[in-house]
């Protein structure tokens, strides 16, 4: 089966949605598999769950909004984050720093860009800015 095709028009369905909800089971009905067998295959072809991947991308696009002023919680709200604690937690879980010292300091990230099956084998190539 040619699992890159399904997963990769998951992942143009879950880019398109960042800023909406986005459930595993629409994103399994995308790919065509059961909700179990999706998450499954993603992880095998990507190395993330879904929900860990939409998360990761999700903080990659507030970064990179985060150089404007305008406030970082609006900008997360914007990209789903239900409250300002919840994407400080995430922000500060996955990049060990808080967001407003990432401001203040314009530290660099390990940032996670939409992932592109184009080269082989299968990589997750994370941008540092």
């Amino acid at each position: 089966m040619d699992y890159k095709t399904h997963i990769m028009r998951t992942i143009s369905y879950i880019e398109e949605n960042l800023k909406n909800e986005i459930a595993v089971t629409d994103c399994a009905c995308v790919s065509g598999y059961s909700d179990y067998h999706f998450i499954r295959v993603f992880r095998e072809a990507t190395g993330l769950t879904p929900a860990d991947y939409i998360r990761k991308r999700r903080l990659t696009e507030i970064i990179k909004h985060m150089r404007q002023d305008v406030p970082f919680s609006e900008i997360a709200f914007e990209y789903g984050f239900n409250s300002k604690e919840n994407f400080i937690r995430a922000f500060n879980s996955e990049h060990h720093i808080l967001p407003t010292e990432y401001r203040s300091a314009l530290n660099s990230l390990k940032l996670y860009e939409a992932i592109s099956f184009e080269t082989e084998p299968f990589e997750i190539v994370p941008e540092i800015i």
